[in-house]
């Protein structure tokens, strides 16, 4: 499959990398990248004299480019160890609600081990909460979005599915389903967080820049990932990021 690029010219450009499929109002689906992402962070760059360029493939190859290098951040990602190996994380100044979707007419949960026995539908490459060990049953899909997994749990072929309650909410609304329940489980509202590559050449972690070495016109930023991450922060705390997100709600 190509890869699909949206970019422009700078001296200080980033890559976010994102996959295929939409997750409204936050992104829309390739080749279109319109919504709260590319406001947010297009914004916060442009403040740090920088630019953003975008490039859509299947998730499990845009962390494969993470983990080279090849791209610079996934917007809201999931921690995990094996993630953390090579991405650093920071608030990306939203806030992630994952909440359990299933069938309208399935017992109300309250806890993970409720899914016990049950079909999760996951993503391939998505954070499952290491659900097998809670003896959930999980199937996962290829680029999956959340139109599909709506229809997969309303003709039940699937129990559950775990997805951010702002873009459940925000599909519902424009696409109302009387056979689809939510549920109040089965984790806290938290911080969402950005994975950024430590093999950017951004990061604080690439160590493997022979500065001495460069041609005199290439820009060196050892560090700029700090300044982003600082800069989303100030969008925060002035109320920059809640104002972009009111536009979409």
């Amino acid at each position: 499959m190509a890869l699909l690029f949206t970019s422009s010219v700078s001296a200080c450009e980033f890559v976010m990398g994102y996959r295929t499929s939409e997750r409204l109002p936050f992104i829309e689906k390739a080749p279109s990248n319109a919504g709260i992402y590319l406001d947010i962070y297009q914004l916060a760059l442009k403040n740090i004299g920088c630019s953003l360029s975008v490039v859509r493939a299947p998730k499990k190859r845009i962390l494969k480019m993470l983990a080279l290098g090849e791209i610079d951040f996934y917007p809201g990602l999931g921690i995990t160890k094996k993630r953390s190996e090579y991405l650093e994380f920071f608030d990306n100044g939203l806030t992630s609600h994952v909440i359990a979707l299933s069938h309208s007419d399935t017992d109300t949960i309250h806890q993970f081990s409720d899914m016990s026995g049950k079909v999760l539908l996951t993503a391939i490459g998505a954070n499952n909460f290491d659900a097998r060990q809670t003896g959930i049953l999980v199937r996962e899909a290829y680029d999956l979005s959340l139109s599909t997994a709506v229809k997969l749990l309303s003709e039940k072929k699937v129990d559950f599915y775990l997805y951010n309650k702002d873009s459940v909410k925000y599909f519902l609304k424009a696409e109302p389903n009387d056979q689809i329940k939510l549920h109040p489980c089965c984790f806290n509202e938290v911080a969402m967080t950005l994975g950024f590559s430590k093999y950017s050449k951004f990061s604080k972690y690439y160590k493997y820049i022979q500065v001495t070495e460069l041609p005199a016109k290439s820009p060196i930023h050892l560090n700029k990932a700090e300044e982003f991450k600082r800069e989303l922060e100030k969008l925060k705390q002035l109320g920059v990021i809640a104002e972009i997100k009111s536009r979409y709600f």
